[in-house]
């Protein structure tokens, strides 16, 4: 679907595909050393363009995961996805989402349209997704406030879930968004 930005660029919000795989694994590179939001750095992201490929096939034969990502002029700017926590009974009402924009693409609302996408995929899958769980660097308050404004609310804390390289931690937030009315 595409969406206009607070900016008037148009952005693009769609399935990611197998011919996305080289941009997609720049996109995982650039952000992880963008970030210290995230749980890997660049020089972790050490997957191959054909295993990249294996993986988006897999996607798209997968009714319990999905990866959207935000495309401006041919150029993958971010991507969200969204996973069942666990292929059991149990679990299948339950969803865990990742989500990343390059830098440069910040505040411009794509992180919005991304969470619209992925909130209209759990609810329209079947059996409908009936809450979404993530966790997020406390600190990061850019995601944090969009996090909040689409209704997610905390329910845990880690301290220490992170440790960097120069021996400095950062804490985590647990946070759900519910979809029904069981909460």
């Amino acid at each position: 679907m595409v969406y206009i930005l607070r900016n008037g660029l148009k952005v693009n919000i769609r399935e990611i595909q197998e011919g996305d795989a080289k941009n997609f694994i720049e996109l995982l590179k650039i952000t992880h050393a963008e970030s210290k939001f995230l749980g890997s750095s660049d020089d972790e992201v050490d997957i191959t363009i054909e295993e990249e490929i294996e993986k988006i096939k897999e996607i798209r034969t997968d009714d319990k995961i999905e990866i959207f990502v935000a495309e401006i002029d041919d150029k993958i700017v971010g991507h969200v996805s969204v996973s069942v926590v666990r292929n059991r009974v149990r679990y299948l009402h339950r969803a865990r989402i990742g989500i990343m924009i390059l830098k440069d693409y910040t505040g411009m609302g794509i992180g919005g349209k991304l969470m619209s996408e992925m909130i209209n995929w759990c609810n329209t899958r079947s059996p409908k997704i009936e809450q979404i769980e993530l966790e997020i660097v406390i600190g990061n308050e850019i995601a944090y406030n969009m996090y909040r404004n689409f209704g997610f609310v905390e329910y845990g804390k880690l301290a220490n879930a992170f440790k960097y390289p120069d021996g400095t931690y950062a804490d985590q937030y647990f946070m759900v968004k519910y979809l029904n009315d069981n909460k």
